[in-house]
């Protein structure tokens, strides 16, 4: 017996509605395994599924999120943008995949295309606090400080109890200066983490910086606490002993902070200072060369070392690396005086005053290039100028000038 029409034509429907049902559900089987995956942080096996899903439902937006996320933190992230991009053709009002994407333009250090994409996300999704901290960041690793201020008091504006925006204010304000400021907002953030040493060690160096050297050992102790393998809260620590005057201990730190992290450029530059002030010339240096093949960037390393030879009377290799922190900083006022210093020593007195210029052009107010250089013009028996300068350090608070103006002029000042 034929099966009639109409009989046949429903079979097929129902046929066709079954198939699509089953392959409904294969698709959400693969998405809902993709999720686990990536949720478990097996990111390679969350991407076979996310794809497995997309070929039986290319409009899957969601799929696509989770595909630049898990490309994401593999740190894939142009491949990551792509699948963001994708998302976005499908779902062009989700704010979703325009902070995913601005996350990962920021990974790659392009910054502006990140920010962009922040104020899109918050375009569509005004009060999202996660967009108004990771532009903030964006804005902080640009040194636009006073906009990620502005971005972290939003975020905390919306959520009080936001911990990581306390904690970026607090670095937004370490770096305008604003130690007070900076202290208060990583106290704000250790209260609703009591558990993050890097609050306390952030903290600790804004002490420092006050010349709080207790409070700020104290900070660097409680870093310890929580966390013994913290290399930076051992080296930052022995650079507070090394301000106190207490070499020993900061000698045990740095050793410390570099058996931990034998890589330390900064570790091994504390160290080195440790042992300038003690008159270990030779091992100072050796440990600012080290500082240097780890960081070649590292001006303070060059002009310190600098120092260093000048007092060994290597003018020459002085200069050299004076020059080389200039390079690197050309405002450096530190590395003009030294390298005029030893200019002065080689009789070069023209060159030696150039520098010392240099240096109160850039600070009007340092005493030690106003009295080098009134030493050079008296040597160049240019009185005015000499008295003016040993005058005007004199003003500065520098007791050797005074002393200059009485045994070279009879001027008491």
């Amino acid at each position: 017996m034929k099966t009639k029409p109409a009989l046949k034509a429903v079979s097929l429907y129902l046929l066709c509605m079954f198939m699509q049902h089953a392959f409904a559900q294969k698709t959400d089987a693969a998405y809902k395994q993709g999720l686990d995956y990536y949720h478990q942080g097996k990111y390679e096996q969350s991407i076979t599924e996310f794809n497995s899903a997309l070929k039986a439902s290319p409009a899957n937006a969601d799929a696509y999120i989770y595909l630049g996320l898990a490309y994401y933190y593999l740190g894939k992230y142009d491949i990551s943008i792509a699948y963001n991009d994708s998302a976005m053709v499908i779902k062009p009002q989700d704010a979703l995949p325009y902070y995913n994407r601005g996350l990962a333009y920021r990974k790659k250090g392009n910054f502006e295309s990140a920010i962009a994409d922040y104020n899109s996300a918050l375009k569509l999704k005004p009060q999202w606090t996660d967009a108004y901290y990771s532009r903030g960041l964006a804005y902080y690793y640009q040194g636009k400080y006073e906009l990620s201020v502005a971005d972290n008091t939003a975020v905390l504006a919306i959520d009080p109890k936001y911990a990581d925006a306390y904690f970026c204010r607090g670095l937004d304000y370490y770096n305008q200066e604003k130690y007070d400021l900076s202290i208060a907002d990583y106290t704000s953030s250790m209260q609703l983490k009591p558990q993050d040493e890097s609050a306390y060690y952030n903290r600790g160096l804004a002490y420092r910086k006050k010349g709080s050297y207790e409070s700020s050992i104290a900070d660097f102790n409680a870093a310890l606490k929580i966390n013994p393998k913290y290399a930076e809260a051992y080296f930052s620590r022995g650079l507070a002993y090394y301000y106190e005057g207490k070499y020993d201990l900061s000698l045990a730190d740095e050793n410390t902070a570099l058996s931990l992290n034998p890589q330390s450029a900064e570790a091994y530059y504390d160290r080195a200072l440790v042992y300038y002030y003690q008159g270990k010339y030779d091992q100072a240096i050796t440990d600012l060369t080290n500082s240097l093949k780890i960081n070649p960037q590292y001006a303070d390393a060059y002009s310190t070392r600098g120092l260093t030879y000048y007092h060994q009377e290597k003018y020459e290799q002085a200069i050299a690396d004076e020059n080389a922190a200039l390079k690197l900083h050309p405002q450096f006022t530190d590395a003009y005086i030294t390298r005029g210093i030893c200019y002065r020593k080689q009789g070069n007195g023209d060159l030696a005053i150039a520098d010392f210029t240099s240096a109160i052009n850039i600070d009007a107010k340092n005493a030690i290039a106003y009295n080098n250089r009134g030493s050079v013009y008296y040597t160049q028996s240019k009185k005015d100028a000499s008295v003016s300068d040993w005058k005007k350090a004199a003003d500065l608070g520098d007791k050797s000038a005074r002393q200059n103006l009485k045994q070279y002029y009879n001027i008491d000042y």
